[in-house]
């Protein structure tokens, strides 16, 4: 699964502990390619686009369930 982590995800990522670094975690364990399937967000701006150029955009507690998915 390809994604990209906008900023705000990244900055909560790094100073706390919750979603967003719980899948920093996983990324590092590898998961992290260009061509993205999904924009991870909390930015409401970005979420009611929904899409960018055919990229979804979702938050990143709906990323750890598509991943739990996966397993």
């Amino acid at each position: 699964m390809k994604t990209i982590l906008d900023t705000n995800v990244l900055i909560s990522a790094t100073f706390w502990d919750g979603n967003e670094s719980e899948i920093i975690r996983r990324a590092e364990a590898g998961a992290i390619e260009a061509d993205a399937d999904y924009i991870i967000s909390g930015d409401r701006h970005l979420l009611d686009l929904e899409e960018f150029e055919h990229i979804k955009i979702i938050r990143a507690w709906q990323l750890l369930e598509l991943l739990d998915k996966k397993i």
